[in-house]
């Protein structure tokens, strides 16, 4: 079993790689990071271990919140994460709790990721952001994000954090660092 999974993470990775590096054309670059436009991806993302890249796809819709977003994942070193959570998959694969642990681990560094991001660019923000990743789920699933057969899906529990974010308070910060 641990070699089937191995083998289909391989395989799986290295066509996403030559789709990404066949059809991605260079958007920027923030600091050491390039930004390249590709049609292989439907929304944004990080990508690579060793050269870390971010993708985007313009018919997805991104914004300046989407590559913050995505440059807080290269930042919080959440792709050095992603292969640790793979290789864990891959060694634990008949473990229903490791599946678990991969579902949420992916939704807290989502849900870190959208902290930093409202917090850098102030709280005002919260609702411009929120309607930004529903317009980029939207592009994405060609529905409407919010529905589907799932109680609860992950877009949905993204806004309803990133609408719960408070400001940390000047006697809280003075409080935790004594």
């Amino acid at each position: 079993g641990m070699v089937v999974m191995f083998a289909v993470v391989i395989v799986s990775n290295l066509i996403f790689t030559g789709r990404l590096m066949s059809t991605r054309k260079l958007a920027g670059k923030r600091g050491r990071i390039n930004i390249y436009n590709t049609d292989a991806v439907n929304s944004a993302c990080l990508y690579g271990v060793v050269h870390p890249a971010v993708y985007v796809n313009d018919n997805a819709g991104y914004n300046e919140f989407i590559i913050s977003h995505e440059l807080t994942h290269y930042r919080h070193r959440d792709n050095w994460w992603a292969l640790v959570r793979m290789l864990c998959v891959c060694i634990y694969w008949f473990n229903p709790l490791v599946w678990v642990m991969y579902i949420l681990f992916n939704r807290d560094l989502e849900l870190s990721c959208d902290e930093t991001v409202v917090r850098r660019f102030g709280m005002d923000i919260k609702s411009v952001y929120a309607t930004a990743l529903i317009s980029m789920e939207e592009k994405k699933s060609g529905l409407t994000p919010l529905c589907n057969s799932f109680s609860k899906n992950a877009i949905e529990e993204r806004i309803r954090a990133i609408m719960k974010i408070k400001k940390t308070s000047k006697f809280a910060v003075i409080i935790s660092a004594v």
